[in-house]
């Protein structure tokens, strides 16, 4: 039995793994994740394989450079390919339509290369909140234009393999995505941080944790024709703000701001994640559902990583982060 489980595992290690972006946050922690889990073939797409972030990857990856708007690229990207994890990049032109039209076009060239199993990084769709409409008819673009990707390749990617892989708010927002708590000029010395989600827990995930759950989804037939989730913990803003205090010794409150105050704040996709967090707000109970602890640990294979943890890990990045800005 057990020289007949080692036959399995090293045929599992041996298939060929493609992942898109893997210059990116989400794509390069599924990279290094199969690399781990005992994956011996990973290959790395990016429009710049030169790039200083291309050179500092895993020297076990081969680094192969693939646009997703060119066709005969992404064919060559995956030919010989068993598994392709499959991530794009909204905010890089705040194109949902663009974003459809990438999964689609990946997806017909991986059937027709004969990719036995698809992971897509995917999200909810957003239409049914009470809320006004963003852009090209989508209420929050960066999340249903990747809902109406993967309605597609429900209904049309037959002869594929596809895992649904649902994402959380990445750790790593709060350094790179300007939410960090910030004085703004208070005198009274309080940090402040704003979503509009009320008291309701927000699924949230280190993004090494994402890249295990995305490398054992895509390692695992089993998860064919299924919707996997993944998150690290579930808090509410007071918790968040608790924690942050804790770690980094500053007072620090949440503001529970509404969808239209945090629509108002002006910076680029401002409306887009209002009305994100209002779905994340008015659906929160069926939101974390999708991304149970339980079922996330025993997708990832490890303990997850708690935000607490994340935060002493990455304390001199979040003081610089909640520096006002000058």
């Amino acid at each position: 039995m057990n020289a007949i489980k080692k036959i399995f595992k090293k045929s599992e290690d041996d298939r060929f793994y493609v992942v898109f972006g893997v210059t990116g946050a989400q794509g390069g922690a599924v990279a290094a994740s199969l690399l781990a889990k005992g994956a011996t073939r990973v290959r790395g797409l990016t429009r710049n394989p030169t790039s200083d972030k291309a050179k500092a990857l895993d020297k076990r990856i081969e680094v192969v450079k693939c646009d997703m708007d060119n066709e005969e690229e992404i064919k060559q990207a995956l030919d010989g390919a068993y598994g392709v994890f499959l991530v794009t990049n909204f905010w890089e032109h705040f194109d949902a339509n663009k974003e459809i039209e990438q999964v689609k076009r990946v997806a017909k060239i991986a059937e027709e290369r004969g990719v036995k199993h698809l992971v897509f990084s995917t999200l909810e769709d957003t239409s049914a909140i009470d809320a006004p409409v963003v852009k090209d008819g989508f209420k929050t673009p960066h999340f249903d234009g990747k809902a109406l990707a993967s309605k597609y390749l429900q209904e049309n990617a037959k002869g594929l393999g596809v895992t649904q892989f649902y994402t959380s708010f990445y750790y790593e927002n709060f350094i790179y995505f300007g939410m960090a708590p910030k004085l703004n000029g208070a005198e009274d010395g309080v940090y402040r941080f704003g979503m509009p989600i009320g008291s309701k827990p927000l699924p949230m995930m280190a993004i090494e944790d994402c890249g295990k759950a995305g490398a054992s989804a895509l390692m695992d037939d089993s998860t064919i024709g299924k919707s996997v989730g993944i998150a690290s913990c579930h808090m509410t803003g007071e918790e968040i703000a608790k924690a942050f205090a804790e770690v980094t010794d500053k007072k620090v409150e949440f503001i529970p701001m509404t969808r239209d105050q945090y629509a108002g704040l002006g910076f680029p996709g401002c409306e887009d994640l209002a009305n994100m967090f209002k779905f994340k707000h008015d659906y929160n109970e069926t939101f974390c559902a999708l991304r149970d602890l339980n079922k996330s640990t025993k997708l990832t294979g490890s303990e997850l990583k708690s935000f607490k943890s994340w935060l002493q890990d990455n304390v001199d990045a979040l003081q610089k982060a909640m520096q006002d800005e000058e």
